[in-house]
């Protein structure tokens, strides 16, 4: 996951930012320049890359 976010931090660090980013989906925002893509039947994440 880290080398699609162009990212260079440990796996439990970038599942945390997913996860705030995640449990604040009402209010969307580019604060963390993120695309993630979630599974609509089961709300999976399917992959996270970096906005461009």
């Amino acid at each position: 996951m880290n080398k699609k976010l162009g990212l260079n931090q440990n796996e439990s660090a970038t599942k945390l930012m997913v996860n705030n980013i995640l449990s604040k989906s009402d209010d969307v925002s580019r604060q963390y320049q993120v695309e993630l893509t979630i599974n609509a039947s089961n709300y999976r994440l399917i992959t996270a890359s970096k906005y461009q």
